[in-house]
């Protein structure tokens, strides 16, 4: 192990490592950050299945920062109204 992680009982910290974040997954809040809108119009995106494609892992939605930036380009290129998945 690298000195950066750390072993509490079962569970090893590797500190900054993040998988989320090394596969490029954004959490709601990050996403939304990167996109300049609200996590409750992210949110409401997802219900109506528009915007970003994203991905549930547990109780927790993640978006892949590939998805955001395809979707963004679609968008640019205006591919169907809002964007539907």
């Amino acid at each position: 192990m690298s000195d950066d992680s750390q072993v509490t009982g079962s569970v090893v910290d590797h500190g900054d490592l993040n998988p989320r974040s090394t596969l490029g997954l954004l959490t709601r809040p990050q996403a939304a950050a990167v996109l300049g809108i609200t996590t409750d119009t992210l949110r409401k995106w997802n219900v109506q299945r528009k915007g970003p494609a994203s991905i549930k892992m547990g109780l927790r939605r993640y978006y892949n920062l590939t998805s955001i930036r395809k979707w963004v380009d679609d968008q640019e290129a205006g591919w169907g109204p809002m964007n539907e998945r």
